[in-house]
């Protein structure tokens, strides 16, 4: 099944006009790349899912025949995610060393070695709250795929995983902690227009726009910009329910909240 996938890619890598390197570049060789797209080659399910989702593409709703191995990572994936928004130290600890066990998980292609600095990167900031420590770490995961600073990839017309995109979020989200704010509602903009524009399905882009929203729009508020900040709420807020998500939605209405309390503040002052 993932061997028809690989061609399943490359049919609409081409129809949307798309170079093998706008996808591949540090995820997998060109003349791997080649070889998985003409069905000769099988690659692993996390691997497979980067590739299409640096064509904005969504693999959920593929019918995919994954290995246990493989289902059980997807499984762990799940848990840990979870560990990190109940801030549940023990529970991520635990489930990271199960999944780094997992066999499918080889640290030798990027997509993996990218995903296991980034949770550790995680465990520094659920631990400790060590913003500083994070983003260090962040910053080499996610040089694991792209040695280019990401917004020149963009202009290169090259694509962004959604792990990659998160990583940048997390990167971000640091820096607005470590009150280093030149330049950051520029970039969050950026971003923000690159996963509206290019992620055309909407199960890839309800997992990033949202948390790339919420920040923008704290930043916003935190510079008394309440009009976009609101503007940010409502985009946000637009692609969870046209997607029946919850998450980030309850931290995107008490951004709101506090929005509307800023307005009524301003209006009193005036």
């Amino acid at each position: 099944m993932l061997q028809q996938l690989g061609v399943m890619l490359c049919s609409e890598r081409e129809r949307m006009g798309k170079k093998q390197k706008d996808i591949a570049d540090g995820i997998i060789s060109i003349a791997e790349l080649s070889r998985v797209e003409a069905g000769e080659q099988e690659i692993d399910y996390f691997t497979l899912q980067a590739l299409f989702e640096r064509l904005g593409k969504s693999i959920d709703k593929l019918e995919i025949a994954v290995s246990n191995s493989e289902y059980e990572s997807i499984s762990y994936r799940i848990g840990i995610e979870r560990s990190i928004e109940s801030w549940d130290c023990e529970k991520l600890t635990k489930l990271l060393s199960r999944y780094y066990d997992c066999e499918c998980n080889d640290s030798k292609r990027p997509i993996h070695r990218q995903y296991k600095m980034a949770m550790e990167a995680m465990c520094c900031y659920v631990q400790e709250r060590d913003y500083a420590a994070c983003m260090h770490k962040m910053e080499h995961a996610l040089a694991c795929t792209s040695q280019k600073d990401w917004r020149q990839k963009i202009r290169n017309k090259q694509h962004l995983c959604n792990q990659e995109i998160r990583i940048i979020l997390v990167i971000t989200y640091c820096q607005w902690k470590l009150g280093s704010t030149d330049g950051l509602t520029v970039r969050l903009e950026q971003l923000g227009r690159y996963i509206l524009h290019h992620y055309t399905d909407m199960e890839e882009q309800v997992k990033v726009y949202p948390h790339c929203a919420w920040l923008l729009g704290r930043i916003y508020l935190e510079q008394n910009e309440i009009a976009e900040a609101c503007a940010m709420c409502r985009k946000g807020k637009k692609v969870l329910i046209e997607n029946g998500s919850l998450s980030p939605l309850w931290e995107i209405l008490e951004l709101e909240a506090a929005c509307l309390v800023h307005r009524c503040i301003n209006f009193r002052v005036k």
